[in-house]
């Protein structure tokens, strides 16, 4: 037993001690994630939304489902942190949209973009493969008119 703990040190002093070991990988020039930009600009989150007027904006939403005759929508309003602030249901809803519209808005806070600019990444091939990892995202199309 002795020997195998001795024999277990000694590979692992000798892993850390070669200077392979700690090398930078390097960049993949076909990757367009392994470019660093110089700066980091930041996009504001915007401004808190109050119940009064996340009403207006999903009366607005229910004006424009109607007007182009879709059954069973759901609205889901969040503020800046993605955290609910006001959802509606239509009767002839599928249950599982509830859920579904609740995520999508929230994704679409806390990430500043619409869940279709996820969908669409995803397809330019294995460079973006993570994005399903990120947590709390879901990817897919919907009416972008309203998810802002």
């Amino acid at each position: 037993m002795r020997k195998v703990i001795v024999t277990t040190i000694v590979a692992c002093a000798a892993i850390l001690l070669c200077p392979d070991a700690f090398a930078q990988v390097p960049p993949d020039p076909n990757n367009p994630n392994e470019t660093v930009p110089e700066a980091m600009p930041t996009t504001p989150y915007g401004e808190p939304i109050n119940l009064e007027t996340a009403k207006k904006v999903a009366a607005g939403a229910a004006a424009e489902a109607t007007k182009r005759n879709w059954q069973g929508m759901c609205i889901s309003v969040v503020g800046p942190s993605g955290d609910l602030v006001y959802f509606e249901k239509a009767d002839l809803c599928q249950l599982a949209s509830i859920s579904i519209s609740q995520h999508k808005a929230r994704t679409a806070a806390r990430y500043r973009r619409p869940t279709v600019v996820f969908e669409r990444l995803l397809g330019k091939g294995p460079f973006f493969a993570y994005l399903p990892t990120l947590d709390d995202v879901i990817m897919s199309r919907s009416h972008e008119k309203f998810e802002r």
